[in-house]
């Protein structure tokens, strides 16, 4: 459904399909983006690793502590690269040596060569960011312009690099003064040090980029001041009956003779938490991992 049809829809339910309407566009696309951000938060339904905006991040050298995204809602897993491959679509005239400093001339961003694969790719570390698509890098002497859609950079970490998320109590027991640990490549992550921020242990020795999987929030809210035929929820379709039910609930509250209806707005926010209780129930499913106890020996 798009975001009209929603709105439509939602005044259908509320028996208000004829103007004059007693609840504004306004009014109702702000229900329909508190039921979605309800959903994504309760029901965990919006999970990426994909979205470099949101999910990635690049450290820097004696920097600890690292803003997230509003969007995420919670980090599901977390894995540091400290090698990668990078592939071009066009070469250097000139092969670029090992240990050579690359630098996308757009961005300023940089890598550092380890080894030389192919003439199309190489193993690098220490990328400081996001390289521009169709972009010229260069050592410095050597500029090679990429068609779009390159570099690319794969992930060919060969040790064990998912970071172990910790808490602050933990930290602080273990290690009293973690923070002002030597600097190294981080192994761990705290959550609960800063809030809205991830803090990494230990303190990072150089560049690396960070990967999360995260349950997220919506990148765009809908919007009624635009056409609301071209918007459509990020959300799958299956939420969007929750969405109208949702939308009820909040609508019934509205102090007004002919809109105000506790009864209701009591009927349509169970249904609406019926849903979302269904699909932890799935979650808490999909998530479980099978075991079985030891038989437990002893006296009776």
């Amino acid at each position: 459904m798009t975001l009209q049809d929603l709105v439509d829809l939602s005044r259908y339910r509320l028996n208000n399909f004829e103007r004059p309407y007693l609840w504004l566009d306004r009014e109702i696309v702000f229900y329909i983006n508190h039921a979605i951000n309800t959903i994504c938060r309760d029901a965990k339904c919006l999970e990426d690793s994909m979205t470099p905006s949101i999910c990635q991040f690049f450290t820097k050298a004696g920097t600890m502590d690292y803003l997230l995204p509003q969007q995420i809602i919670y980090i599901k897993s977390a894995k540091i690269r400290s090698q990668e491959t990078i592939t071009l679509n066009v070469s250097p005239a000139t092969q670029w040596a090992n240990g050579a400093t690359l630098t996308d001339t757009t961005t300023g961003n940089t890598c550092v060569v380890i080894s030389y694969l192919t003439p199309l790719t190489y193993s690098i570390q220490y990328r400081s960011g996001q390289f521009t698509s169709g972009g010229t890098i260069t050592d410095g002497s050597n500029p090679a312009t990429q068609g779009s859609g390159y570099p690319t950079f794969t992930d060919t970490t060969t040790n064990t690099n998912r970071l172990i998320k910790y808490s602050k109590r933990d930290m602080d027991g273990y290690f009293a003064s973690w923070r002002a640990q030597p600097q190294t490549q981080p192994l761990r992550y705290i959550l609960d040090y800063q809030g809205g921020y991830i803090t990494l242990y230990a303190n990072p020795d150089n560049y690396y980029p960070i990967d999360m999987t995260v349950i997220r929030y919506p990148l765009v809210k809908m919007d009624y001041t635009t056409d609301m035929t071209v918007q459509t929820p990020e959300i799958n379709s299956k939420w969007h009956d929750t969405i109208i039910e949702g939308v009820c609930w909040q609508a019934y509250q509205k102090r007004g003779e002919d809109t105000y209806d506790a009864n209701l707005s009591v009927i349509h926010g169970q249904n609406f938490r019926s849903f979302i209780l269904d699909q932890k129930k799935q979650n808490n499913l999909y998530e479980s991992i099978p075991s079985t106890g030891s038989p437990v020996r002893g006296f009776v």
